[in-house]
């Protein structure tokens, strides 16, 4: 397996499976879903403020999974989230 770069694409070019899971908050229920979850309308009661992602990155010989929650009264921002996980899945690889 090649050096994994700093990208999930280079992650997967070298060899690498990554999986990418943004979950947003219900509004109704109070749960962090992923949209496909969400059994109402998507638009009315998902909430703009607070989000986690989740990523998972694995090899052949371990999985590696790391998530970045938004802070409840923030924005939720799907590439800030994206950087945060993923670099701290990174960071424990040793890249």
């Amino acid at each position: 397996m090649k050096n994994p770069g700093q990208t999930i694409q280079e992650l997967r070019e070298a060899g690498y499976q990554v999986k990418v899971r943004h979950n947003r908050v219900n509004q109704l229920t109070g749960l962090y879903q992923p949209k496909h979850e969400f059994k109402t309308d998507y638009a009315t009661s998902v909430s703009p403020k607070g989000g986690s992602t989740y990523v998972s990155i694995k090899d052949s010989d371990h999985v590696v999974e790391e998530e970045a929650f938004c802070c409840p009264t923030d924005t939720y921002n799907y590439k800030l989230g994206l950087t945060i996980a993923l670099g701290r899945a990174l960071k424990k690889l040793g890249k």
